[in-house]
């Protein structure tokens, strides 16, 4: 009987070389191995097995949008009618929103 890396691997290449799956399953429970040793086996020779996830995922809570899109926002309304009153309304809290989010970064 083969280690389970070889039968895995034994698995793989009659899969690439056309043998049904079928009847290569049959073949490996004559030979005596289990359903439960063929069925690992079969899945360590897949193909679209998962690879671990290792890149990191930034989390944008909706508050650092809102901060974000308020400031800009606000520089565009003050570019085309000058300060005033809405455009301070989003600026101050767009702003309020980046000092967290710089707080927040320096203190982890």
């Amino acid at each position: 009987m083969r280690t389970p890396e070889e039968l895995s691997a034994f698995i793989k290449k009659r899969l690439h070389s056309g043998y049904p799956d079928g009847e290569l399953r049959n073949d490996l429970l004559k030979e005596g191995y289990t359903i439960e040793e063929i069925d690992r086996a079969f899945f360590n020779a897949s193909p679209f097995q998962r690879k671990p996830n290792t890149s990191k995922r930034v989390e944008y809570p909706a508050w650092y949008i809102f901060s974000i899109s308020s400031i800009i926002l606000a520089l565009g309304l003050m570019v085309q009618f000058g300060v005033s009153p809405l455009s301070l309304i989003l600026l101050i809290p767009g702003l309020i929103g980046v000092v967290f989010m710089i707080v927040k970064k320096m203190s982890q």
